[in-house]
């Protein structure tokens, strides 16, 4: 298996596990007492959810359009997250459902979506990717 795809995999397992487990399991992994911290826990979660998937999809072949591809993807990580709000609605008693983490998720994946593409193509940065 390719291993872009596994890594891929992996983090949003991490995602839907962290977003489902209870509060009280979360709140003893808050090492800091940073103000709006889980805004920006969202906001690299999804952040770097766009960044692994958009790397796997690249290196698959495609009929359509590059750009296409990265809005497809995007799309679908905002609904990704959408999802996640929707189950700790539905799923959990500890957790609940807040409008700004889904703001602050597709602030995070489009981010990646405006930065990414840049930075792939550049002579620096794009040999990692």
């Amino acid at each position: 298996m390719n291993l872009k795809f596994i890594t891929s995999i992996l983090w949003t397992i991490l995602i839907i596990i962290s977003s489902l487990i209870s509060a009280k399991t979360v709140n003893k992994f808050s090492f800091f007492n940073i103000p709006y911290s889980d805004k920006i826990i969202h906001f690299i979660f999804y952040f770097i959810l766009f960044l692994l998937w958009y790397n796997y999809t690249i290196s698959i072949k495609y009929n359509y359009i590059h750009i296409q591809k990265r809005v497809i993807l995007l799309l679908l990580v905002i609904l990704f997250g959408i999802l996640m709000e929707l189950l700790q609605l539905s799923l959990t008693q500890t957790r609940t459902f807040e409008f700004s983490d889904i703001i602050i998720n597709v602030i995070g994946s489009t981010t990646a979506f405006i930065l990414f593409f840049p930075v792939y193509q550049s002579k620096i940065f794009g040999r990692f990717f």
